[in-house]
């Protein structure tokens, strides 16, 4: 599928979500949106 977004859009997207998080890099979103939402990846096996 395809967005139609120019490559700036997104970037000024994770930039925000970036600010909102106090986050430095996409690493530390990522650290971030797992310590608020944790997964049970052994559930999603069964």
């Amino acid at each position: 599928y395809e967005l139609n977004l120019r490559e700036s859009t997104v970037k000024v997207h994770i930039r925000n979500i970036m600010r909102k998080l106090k986050a430095t890099n996409r690493t530390e979103v990522a650290c971030k949106i797992n310590d608020l939402f944790p997964t049970d990846f052994s559930a999603a096996r069964r």
